[in-house]
Order: structure tokens, then C-alpha cells, then sequence
């Protein structure tokens, strides 16, 4: 009797992770050319079992870390909460007048809807740094990792999320204090992005130079040809 009831509820838990256990898959895209462009992501997810399962009281969140070749301008992200077009908070300071080789990663967290995680789009604009330029010129790489997908349920709610692995992150909106999610798997449908940044070349810098000074020089004759005259 008590072999056949620990064999039923091993039979039924592992129907139940069977049932509930969710998928996420994540597209990725760039829009727009130049300096100033925009991420798209298309987060689905696909829970088997409607209406037993409680993954949509979790909260979720994409972690992007922005690296120091482009940055998240801190005044668009305000204007994009307050429209409520995005929920996110920019982690770190972020000069948006800096050249790459001077600037410093900052890290964005968006938090998801949890009730349309089933199904949900996330647009981000982003814009590129000045790179210091190099002899031969060409374009600069900038690497772009895949976003983390963190969740945080609440206590005492069954889960597989469990199993994976804890980070920290930032709580809300406000940003002020850190909470312990799990990073969880997902099948991304895109590599790590790079993009590429034109740079200037240093093999011109003798005639750039040269000509510079001599246009300088011929402006300061002109002017003072016209001052003496006026006299």
C-alpha cells in the first residue's frame, strides 16, 4: 500500500512538471542605421496548462548590460517611464557626452508585464559613442551580450525555476534597493550582436593638419586686411 501511494504521487508530480513547466524564447532585433538606433526583443513564452498554472503572479525582468561603446540616454528612459511606453531603470551613471574609450558599462533592467508574458515586445532606443580614431581607419567593433531574463515568484508558489541560478538585481523601478532573482534559460533565436562604428583615420592627420593651419592663417590675414582698411 505505501510503495503504490509513493509511486502515485511520484506519478503525479511528474505529470505536474509535465503540465506547467514553461518555455521562453527571445528574438532579437536592430533597427535603424547610424548613431542613433533601437533594440526590439519579442519575448514568448508557452505554459501547456492554462488555467493550473500561477507563472503569471511572477515578476520578470530583462537585464541588458550596455557596453561602453554606445549608451542608454538616463533623460529618454524618464520620458519613456512617464509615457509608460517602457518600465525600466538605468543602473550606474551614464555620461551621454563621453567618447568609448573614456565611458564605463551601465547596466538597464526592464520589468515585464507578467500577466502578457505569454506574448510581449520590448523596444529600447540605444546610441553609439565616438571612437578614438586609428591608423588606417575602418570601423570599430562593439560587442552586445544576450539579455538576462530574471523572475522573482512569490514565496510558497510552486516553481521550476529553483534550479537556476540566484543574481542580484534591482528590486523596482526605484531601483534602491537589490533582490535575489533567478537567471533563467532561454532559447535565443539571435547570436551576441556586434556592431560596427566608422572611425577616423590617422593616416590624413599630416594634411588635415597642414591645411588646417594654412585655411587658420589665411582667416586671420582676411580679418585683419579688413580691420586696417576700416581705419
Amino acid at each position: 500500500m505505501i510503495f503504490k501511494t509513493f509511486t502515485y504521487l511520484y506519478i503525479l508530480r511528474f505529470a505536474w512538471s509535465k503540465v506547467v513547466e514553461p518555455n521562453f524564447a527571445l528574438y532579437h532585433l536592430i533597427k535603424n542605421n547610424g548613431f542613433h538606433r533601437e533594440f526590439e526583443w519579442f519575448l514568448e513564452s508557452t505554459f501547456i496548462d492554462e488555467p493550473t498554472n500561477n507563472f503569471s503572479k511572477c515578476e520578470y525582468v530583462l537585464q541588458i548590460v550596455i557596453p561602453t561603446g554606445m549608451f542608454v540616454n538616463p533623460d529618454e528612459i524618464a520620458d519613456l517611464n512617464r509615457k509608460k511606453m517602457i518600465n525600466a531603470f538605468l543602473d550606474g551613471f551614464v555620461d551621454i557626452e563621453a567618447p568609448e574609450y573614456e565611458a564605463k558599462e551601465h547596466t538597464i533592467y526592464i520589468f515585464l508585464n507578467g500577466s502578457k508574458i505569454r506574448s510581449t515586445t520590448v523596444m529600447l532606443p540605444f546610441h553609439l559613442r565616438y571612437h578614438r580614431a586609428t591608423f588606417g581607419g575602418g570601423f570599430a567593433e562593439i560587442n552586445i551580450n544576450k539579455p538576462s531574463l530574471l523572475v522573482y515568484c512569490p514565496s510558497g508558489m510552486l516553481t521550476f525555476f529553483e534550479n537556476n541560478p540566484i543574481v542580484e538585481g534591482v528590486c523596482d523601478l526605484k531601483g534602491q534597493t537589490k533582490c535575489a532573482w533567478w537567471n533563467i534559460t532561454y532559447k535565443a533565436f539571435f547570436e551576441d550582436a556586434q556592431i560596427l562604428v566608422p572611425v577616423g583615420n590617422l593616416d590624413h592627420f599630416p594634411f588635415v593638419a597642414i591645411v588646417s593651419l594654412i585655411l587658420g592663417c589665411l582667416g586671420c590675414i582676411y580679418v585683419l586686411s579688413v580691420l586696417s582698411s576700416r581705419k
